[in-house]
């Protein structure tokens, strides 16, 4: 798994299109305490799929990337990484 530098951000792709910010965060819960919920939409308002979830610490998001990688919400495989700004490695 990749360092975290002290990131407590994931990046989840795949994502349902009907879930809503309320219901991904009341998902990942299972894994720590989540902080902030941010799916992308297109600018008619529709899901691209990806979302953003900030955790309380660092040992969380790691454990959140490690338990849901790979696994599904509804019918869609989720795929679930550490957050990283733009243009960063």
């Amino acid at each position: 798994m990749a360092d975290f530098k002290g990131s407590t951000r994931i990046c989840v792709k795949n994502v349902p299109k009907h879930v809503n910010e309320k219901r991904l965060k009341e998902h990942f819960e299972k894994k720590g305490e989540v902080t902030d919920v941010k799916i992308l939409k297109t600018s008619d308002g529709r899901s691209r799929q990806m979302a953003f979830l900030g955790f309380r610490t660092e040992a969380q998001a790691k454990e959140a990337i490690k338990y849901f990688s790979r696994t599904y919400m509804d019918t869609s495989k989720l795929f679930v990484e550490r957050a990283h700004a733009i243009g960063a490695e």
